[in-house]
């Protein structure tokens, strides 16, 4: 039987991550993610300052957000419809 082995292209994977345009898709998930949750949770951009660093979106939720995720999992409960 034959071996195969993966070569893997660091630096394409550096480029897609650092690229504008993932930059764009990760902020575009995060506001859908954070209006889908509803009242609470926002979206926010982030971006490392290290060299190189890559760009980051995540959602964050006040104390409104924090109790509505406690009570019905509205932010779990958006992630996975955002899925679809």
């Amino acid at each position: 039987m034959a071996k195969s082995s993966i070569q893997w292209n660091n630096d394409g994977f550096h480029e897609i991550l650092n690229s504008i345009e993932m930059e764009a898709f990760c902020d575009q998930q995060a506001r859908r993610v954070s209006q889908a949750a509803g009242k609470g949770f926002h979206a926010k951009h982030w971006h490392s300052n290290m060299k190189g660093g890559r760009a980051a979106s995540l959602v964050i939720c006040d104390i409104e957000g924090l109790l509505r995720e406690a009570e019905s999992k509205a932010l779990t409960k958006a992630v996975y419809r955002c899925e679809e």
